[in-house]
């Protein structure tokens, strides 16, 4: 396959591309290849993003003041992991 794709390259444009150097063994590659077929046999579109709906029940957190982040910050300890990995 790599040297009928090194042949087409180089009946097209002229480009010497060696298949024996430029041969890419890449999982992620491969796995492109894949699921780019399987999308492609189920005849859905690659390009098609999340839908636009917004959801009914969202979570969200409080906001918290200075004085709570500051209480939370002493119970978890007085020096951060950089200050403690620093030490060590």
């Amino acid at each position: 396959m790599t040297k009928e794709l090194s042949r087409l390259i180089e009946k097209h444009d002229g480009t010497f591309w060696n298949n024996n150097v430029n041969h890419q063994r890449c999982f992620c590659h491969v796995l492109a290849l894949i699921l780019g077929a399987g999308l492609a046999a189920v005849k859905l579109s690659s390009a098609k993003g999340p839908t636009s709906k917004k959801p009914e029940n969202f979570p969200t957190l409080e906001t918290i003041s200075r004085a709570e982040a500051a209480s939370l910050e002493v119970l978890r300890g007085q020096h951060s992991r950089r200050e403690a990995y620093a030490r060590s």
